[in-house]
């Protein structure tokens, strides 16, 4: 069987046409990503460091990434929180539900800065347990983006 030089070469090229069929597809099959178009709400993925005590939440959906971080400045009294983008924003409201889906009163940031990409806010201070989560809206460019992601990040490690 060896001795056969079109097994030998069949057991050499077969692993590469694998391979390069493996991209193939996927070049021809992947959704593209395209510009977000105003009115139309979409969805922001939560990064790994949202899911542990990180102090440090990130949200991404393609370019569009925000980062929520606790205000360590501020006083106490409930949880301060900033919202830095990488994009200007018009509006962002954060709420605290006590569980995933569950209903919150949405807390309105203010712009710290004149470029309108650093948010500030207020929330009232988080109810006991892991399972409270927060619930993101921010705006840009007439564009909806939301998000719900656990409060964990938000312990002290």
């Amino acid at each position: 069987m060896w001795k056969n030089r079109h097994v030998v070469v069949a057991m050499l090229v077969a692993p590469v046409l694998a391979i390069l069929a493996w991209f193939a597809v996927d070049w021809f099959v992947a959704e593209r990503p395209h510009a977000a178009k105003p009115g139309q709400d979409y969805p922001l993925v939560a990064r790994s460091n949202c899911r542990y005590e990180s102090g440090r939440c990130d949200l991404a959906n393609e370019d569009f990434r925000l980062s929520i971080l606790p205000d360590t400045s501020a006083g106490t009294g409930g949880t301060s929180l900033v919202i830095t983008s990488r994009f200007p924003l018009t509006a962002a409201a954060i709420g605290l539900a006590a569980q995933a889906g569950g209903p919150s009163e949405p807390v309105a940031f203010e712009p710290a800065g004149d470029d309108r990409m650093r948010w500030t806010g207020r929330l009232p201070p988080l109810p006991p347990g892991a399972a409270a989560t927060l619930q993101i809206v921010v705006s840009a460019a007439g564009s909806h983006y939301f998000a719900e992601v656990p409060t964990i990040f938000l312990q002290p490690e």
